[in-house]
């Protein structure tokens, strides 16, 4: 056992662990002279202890950078309040300065401001550093968390606008989501959004909170050259962080006429950020606060984040809104963009796709339809419908008599036929008499036709895999709407959707079917391998025995032979594993994994199966250790759990690199547990995610054997046991697989 850190000699800490503190610390004496610094302050200050020690910071650090921070200690050492400042160390260095006094030292505490590279801490660090005094300390931790409470209630924000811009389907419910997120965010006192005109020379509030009627008449409107800092930010394209109106004023003196309409003119504070899409500024947005405010790195983050989704919100609506003239015409706009999302999340649903269509059928009326219909062409030629949907089910049986009496042809001239045959769409906007009489000369099909009702009908095709499935029928009738190219549009996107869909669907069904037929060939084939590899087995047993009785000096290769039997057998007892592996693949596939619990003492059982590895342990070159109980008994399925311990214990031989492998085992009152270790290659966490799928490797199968089966059975035997496993692994650092199955 090492000794424990000595304490610097007369102020009572463990000097070698501040070492390691990414903070640089120094102690002082009364009169302002280093006592002790550590390696961070070694390197801020440029000198090791010993040259240090002595000097104080006007030597160290010449002229008035070295007079401020001897000065501060000064001022403490006097006043005995503790002090905290930034302090600009260099050109392109900020540090966050804390200077305190204890009974024994005056101590310097210096940090790069949020945003500079931190340096990992160690447990033996972090302990030292709950040495320093208690103040200093409580408010380095206390800062440390309200920055990541901050952080993560921003990231919260971020999600919650972005739910919200998601549903805005106007530039006020953009506008209003982002002002009402960014003021709760932020405690901003007041905020507003601005949008260039048409001409891009003027900008135009949207939209604001907290400004008074002299703001609102100063600020709702001004050229994008003003001397407006929301309007600078406009002009570079880059975010203005004014520390006050009057710092600004300063700066910008032609600003000062504006002066007039901004409250709290010397106190105010403000972030003013562009709206940026692709490339091209659109407005912008300012949040004002009251009293000095630092804007640190995480709050630069949301607001930056918050204006993008802001811009391409806004972008998505004006684009939106461009296309559409009156309020009629986007208000069905909207329908059809909520009815595209609503059939988008119905089609990603279910992989049974002539139950998903049926659903999408029924979701378009009657918002987008008064009937919907799926037609689908059967292999004799003829056309079955798969769906109607109406309001009204007195309807639906109308329309399912009518396709019982009048089936689509696919030889047809037009209509539902004509799409499954050829592909193209079919758009009538205003169904007239003349065309129903043109359609047909039997008088009663005509009146059947104008029973309908159909007024205005689109009709798509659906496709997979270069194949016309379906067609997608959308009617006009009782609610004497009509259709336009738009909607023909937005049918065809619905109809894009569901082919995707399909394609999905049928892929799946495939997929399902190559597995359930590949499983049923494992099965056939592993019964049948069997059979013979069994007879091989004991032939070689009967053949070894029949060489064993020989003596030594009946033929020159005779003494070679022994070695190639117990090759012979092991690559056999290797074969008969595999297929084992592949029957169960089958009984585990086809639901008849079956257990067979009986008194046992699993101890036993493990130290069996290490003796039965031990040959192959010695081949690898790893040493076999074990830390098992001299007894634990329960009431589980004996074989299961062989095939769990050998099938872990062959993995960690495979992969152990000819490093130690520990079996241990742990008797718990309500659970044993089992542990397997290696110390080999290792498993990357993205490669844990898959390990216990069925035939997946991890690594090269020209190097290591093997289905991809073993961890896969495992996980399947434990889970039946009613148990659980899990892997700790790293590359390059081995695996540890802990299996705990309930007694």
């Amino acid at each position: 056992m090492s000794a424990p850190p000595e304490s610097h000699p007369g102020l009572g800490f463990p000097g070698d662990l501040l070492a390691q503190l990414p903070e640089a610390i120094a102690a002082f004496s009364r009169e302002g002279r280093f006592r002790y610094v550590n390696a961070a302050a070694e390197r801020l200050f440029g000198g090791a202890l010993g040259a240090l020690v002595g000097r104080t910071l006007e030597e160290v650090r010449p002229g008035a950078d070295g007079r401020a921070l001897h000065e501060a200690l000064a001022r403490v050492e006097e006043s005995g309040r503790p002090e905290r400042f930034e302090y600009r160390f260099s050109p392109v260095r900020w540090l966050d300065v804390r200077v305190h006094a204890d009974a024994e030292a005056l101590w310097l505490i210096a940090a790069d401001l949020p945003g500079a590279p931190r340096t990992p801490v160690s447990g033996e660090a972090a302990s030292a550093k709950a040495r320093l005094p208690a103040d200093a300390l409580l408010e380095v931790e206390r800062e440390a968390r309200t920055r990541a409470e901050r952080t993560a209630e921003y990231a919260r924000r971020l999600q919650e606008v972005t739910r919200l811009l998601g549903q805005a389907l106007s530039g006020p419910e953009v506008a209003g989501a982002v002002l009402e997120v960014g003021v709760s965010a932020l405690g901003a006192i007041n905020c507003g959004i601005w949008l260039l005109d048409g001409t891009g020379r003027r900008l135009e509030m949207m939209q604001s909170r907290g400004f008074g009627a002299e703001a609102l008449a100063v600020f709702s409107a001004f050229p994008v050259d003003a001397p407006v800092p929301v309007a600078e930010a406009v002009r570079g394209g880059e975010p203005v962080w004014m520390p006050s109106w009057a710092e600004y004023a300063r700066r910008v003196p032609a600003s000062d006429e504006r002066a007039h309409g901004v409250v709290l003119r010397d106190e105010m504070t403000a972030a003013c950020l562009p709206l940026h899409v692709e490339g091209r500024v659109i407005g912008g947005v300012a949040f004002g606060f009251q009293g000095p405010h630092l804007f640190e790195d995480a709050e630069r983050w949301f607001l930056q984040i918050l204006t993008q989704h802001a811009a391409q919100a806004l972008e998505r609506v004006r684009l939106f809104e461009a296309q559409r003239t009156d309020i009629t015409e986007r208000k069905r706009a909207e329908a059809r963009t909520r009815f595209l999302a609503e059939a988008g999340a119905l089609l990603s649903s279910s992989l049974d796709y002539e139950r998903t269509l049926a659903a999408v059928a029924r979701v378009a009326v009657p918002s987008l339809a008064d009937w919907c219909a799926v037609d689908m062409p059967e292999p004799d030629g003829q056309v079955r419908k798969l769906v109607v949907a109406h309001q009204d089910p007195e309807r639906v049986r109308v329309a399912m008599d009518f396709h019982a009496r009048y089936p689509p042809l696919l030889s047809a001239a037009g209509g539902i036929g004509k799409v499954l045959r050829t592909g193209e769409p079919e758009f009538v906007e205003h169904l007239t008499q003349e065309m129903v009489d043109a359609a047909g000369s039997d008088p009663v099909r005509r009146d059947a036709v104008r029973a309908l009702g159909i007024r205005s009908l689109i009709c798509v095709p659906l496709r997979s895999r270069g194949r016309i499935i379906a067609a997608l029928t959308l009617v006009y009738a009782d609610s004497d709407r009509h259709y336009t190219e738009a909607d023909l549009y937005l049918a065809q996107e619905l109809a894009l959707r569901a082919s995707a869909a399909i394609d999905n669907a049928a892929l799946y069904r495939e997929a399902q079917e190559a597995v359930a037929a590949r499983d049923t060939f494992l099965g056939v084939a592993s019964h049948e391998l069997n059979t013979p590899l069994t007879s091989l087995a004991l032939n070689l047993q009967t053949l070894q025995r029949a060489v064993e009785q020989l003596p030594l000096d009946a033929h020159p290769g005779r003494p070679a032979v022994g070695p190639k039997f117990q090759s012979a057998q092991r690559q056999v007892a290797r074969l008969a594993s595999l297929i084992r592996e592949l029957l169960d693949v089958s009984r585990i596939t086809e639901g008849r994994l079956k257990l067979e619990p009986e008194p046992m003492d699993l101890a036993e059982l493990a130290r069996e199966v290490a003796a039965r590895a031990a040959e192959d342990a010695a081949r690898a070159g790893c040493e076999l250790r074990l830390r098992i109980p001299a007894s634990v008994e329960g009431v589980w399925d004996r074989l299961r759990l062989d095939q769990v311990v050998q099938n872990l214990l062959s993995n960690a031989l495979k992969y152990g690199h000819g490093q130690p492998v520990d079996l241990e085992l742990e008797d718990g009152a309500d659970a044993v547990t089992l542990r397997v270790k290696d110390r080999g290659l290792g498993i990357s966490a993205e490669d844990q995610a898959r390990l216990f799928q069925k035939f997946e490797r991890l690594a090269s199968e020209r190097h290591y054997s093997g289905f991809g089966l073993g961890l896969w059975i495992v996980k399947q035997v434990v889970d039946a046991l009613g148990g659980r496993i899990h892997v700790d692994s790293a590359p390059g650092q081995g695996a540890t697989f802990t299996v705990v199955v309930p007694r």
